[in-house]
C-alpha cells in the first residue's frame, strides 16, 4: 500500500505561507528541520476507511512511534472491541488478528509486495507524519516556485510527480508503472510541538490484473496527534495458541 525513498538532505523552511489552490486553505509557516521531532516518541488515534472490491470496512487505530526504531499500533472495530494488534521495528513485522486468532510474522520486507518502491521504517514514519519519503535528489527534476515545489522524473519503472510545500511537506503525490498507479493526498495540516502534520490523508491505487483494473482506496483521519518525552507501551506479546503465519 505504501512505500518510499528516505530523504536524506535536512534542509530548513522557507519563510511565507502556502495555498491550496483547490480549497482555499493556507498552510502556516514553519522553521523546522525534515527530520528532526519535537520529542522522541509520538502518540495518535486515527479513523481509518478502506474501499476494495472485495472490501468495505472501517475502523479505529491507536499509533505509537518511536523515532527511526519501532511502530506500535492496536486496531478497534464494531464499536470497541480490538481485533488487531501489531509491532515494526528495523528487522520484523507481527500482528496479531486477533478477531480470527491468528500471528502474523515477517520482515519489514513484506510490505515491498504491495508497492514497487523498497521501504524502511524511519520512511513509514515520514509517511505517516506528511513528509516526503523518498530521496527527491536522485527521483527527478525540481522546480520551485515560492515555498512550493514541484517534482516531476523517474526511478527505475516508476515515473513520479509530487507537489512539496516547504521542502519536505508533501501534498500530493503519483506514482505510475506500466500496471500500477498509486496516488496521494495530504491536507488539513496543523501544528503539533511546532511541527506540521496532515490530519488528513487519502490514498488511491489502480492496478491492471488479468486483464482488469483494481481500483482500492483508503483514508486516513487523526483525531488526536501527539508527541511525547516519556517512552509509551510498546510491548506486543504474542499468545502461544495463536495460529502462527510466516509472511511471505
Amino acid at each position: 500500500m505504501i512505500g518510499g525513498f528516505s530523504c536524506r538532505k535536512k534542509d530548513k523552511t522557507a519563510s511565507g505561507s502556502s495555498e491550496d489552490s483547490k480549497n482555499g486553505s493556507r498552510v502556516p509557516a514553519l522553521v523546522m528541520e525534515h527530520d528532526k521531532w519535537p520529542q522522541e516518541f509520538w502518540t495518535a488515534k486515527a479513523k481509518i476507511s478502506v474501499q476494495h472490491p472485495d472490501m468495505n470496512v472501517s475502523f479505529n487505530m491507536t499509533i505509537r512511534a518511536e523515532k527511526d526504531k519501532q511502530i506500535w499500533f492496536s486496531a478497534n472495530a464494531f464499536g470497541l472491541m480490538e481485533v488487531a494488534r501489531g509491532h515494526m521495528d528495523k528487522d520484523s513485522v507481527r500482528i496479531w488478528d486477533k478477531f480470527n486468532n491468528k500471528c502474523m510474522v515477517g520482515s519489514l520486507n513484506i510490505l515491498q509486495g504491495y508497492v514497487p518502491i523498497p521501504l524502511a521504517l524511519g520512511q513509514l514514519q515520514h509517511f505517516l507524519m506528511g513528509r516526503v519519503f523518498w530521496d527527491s535528489l536522485v527521483a527527478g527534476k525540481i522546480t520551485t516556485k515560492g515555498d512550493s515545489s514541484y517534482l516531476v522524473g523517474s526511478q527505475g519503472n516508476l515515473s513520479l510527480q509530487a507537489a512539496i510545500w516547504q521542502k519536505y511537506l508533501l501534498h500530493k503525490a503519483k506514482a505510475t508503472d506500466n500496471q500500477l498507479e498509486v496516488s496521494l493526498i495530504n491536507q488539513n495540516f496543523k501544528p503539533v510541538s511546532n511541527l506540521l502534520i496532515p490530519f488528513e490523508k487519502s490514498i488511491n491505487s489502480s492496478q491492471v490484473e488479468d486483464g482488469k483494473t483494481i481500483s482500492s482506496g483508503l483514508k486516513i483521519e487523526f483525531t488526536k496527534f501527539e508527541f511525547l518525552n516519556v517512552k509509551p507501551d510498546f510491548i506486543l506479546e504474542l499468545p502461544e495458541d495463536c495460529k502462527r503465519q510466516v509472511i511471505k
